[in-house]
C-alpha cells in the first residue's frame, strides 16, 4: 500500500484509489451503537485495501482535509489520484435516514453529459459499470446476513443538479435530492453507501458481514469483476 503524498506517475492499470466517507472532524452519522460513519469506514477501507493488496491489486488511502469543504477536498484527491494513475476511485459510505427504518445498498457513480467532453462521458460509464457490479455483491453480501432485507439494490447517478436512480432491473426508479457530487474525478469514480448505518438490522447485518470478510471480499469480487482480473 502507498501513502497518497508519495505516489509517482504510473500507466494505467494503476492502483484503486480509497477514501473513508467524511472526516474526523466531520465524521457523518451514527450506527445504533454510537460508532461514526467516519469511524465505520475507515475500517472498510483498511479492511479492503489488505485484501486488495493481497490479490496483488495496487492500492491506495487518501484522505479528506479537514480544513477544506468537501468539494474542494474532493477535487485535491481527484488530482491526487490522476497523478497517481488511479484505474478507479472509490469513497465509502453508508447511508443515514430519520426513521431509522429503511435498508439497502446503494452505489453513486459520477454523471457526465457535456457533449463536448468524450473523456469524461467515457469516465461515467465506465463509473456506472462499476457501480452495478459492486452494488450487485455488496447487496447479496448483506442479504446473506439479512435474509428479510426487502429493499432493492440501486446505482444512482450523482449529479450537482439533480440525481437519477436505476433499479436491478434497468428501470428507473424515485430520485431524491443527490447527496454529493465528485464533479472532477481523473478516473471512474463510485461512492459506496452498503446499508443504512441508523438502521439497526441492516448495520448489524453489515457489521457482521465486515466482521467476518465477506462485504470486503464481495468489494473485491466486483473491483477485480470490473478490472477484468
Amino acid at each position: 500500500m502507498t501513502a497518497a503524498s508519495s505516489v509517482p506517475s504510473v500507466s494505467r492499470p494503476g492502483p484503486v484509489w480509497l477514501v473513508a466517507g467524511h472526516r474526523p472532524g466531520s465524521p457523518g452519522a451514527s450506527t445504533p451503537d454510537g460508532v461514526t460513519e467516519h469511524a465505520w469506514c475507515s475500517r472498510v477501507v483498511e479492511a479492503l485495501a489488505v485484501e486488495l493488496h493481497e490479490a496483488g491489486i495496487p492500492v491506495v488511502i487518501d484522505v479528506r482535509s479537514d480544513t477544506l469543504g468537501y468539494e474542494q477536498s474532493m477535487r485535491n484527491i481527484a488530482a491526487r489520484a490522476k497523478h497517481g494513475g488511479a484505474s478507479c476511485l472509490l469513497e465509502i459510505h453508508f447511508n443515514a435516514e430519520p426513521t431509522r427504518k429503511r435498508a439497502g445498498t446503494e452505489v453513486l457513480y459520477w454523471g457526465a453529459y457535456d457533449p463536448e467532453d468524450t473523456g469524461r462521458r467515457s469516465h461515467s460509464a465506465a463509473g456506472r459499470t462499476l457501480a452495478q457490479t459492486l452494488a450487485t455483491r455488496i447487496d447479496d453480501t448483506i442479504r446473506s446476513h439479512l435474509p428479510t432485507r426487502a429493499s432493492p439494490r440501486a446505482i444512482a447517478q450523482d449529479r450537482s443538479w439533480s440525481a437519477s436512480a436505476v433499479g436491478p432491473d434497468g428501470r428507473p426508479v424515485p430520485a431524491g435530492a443527490p447527496l454529493y457530487a465528485l464533479s472532477l474525478p481523473a478516473c471512474p469514480a463510485v461512492i459506496v453507501e452498503s446499508h443504512y448505518g441508523a438502521t439497526r438490522a441492516d448495520h448489524a447485518a453489515a457489521d457482521r458481514a465486515l466482521a467476518d470478510g465477506s462485504l470486503t471480499a464481495a468489494m473485491v469480487a466486483g473491483i477485480r469483476a470490473w478490472l477484468g482480473r
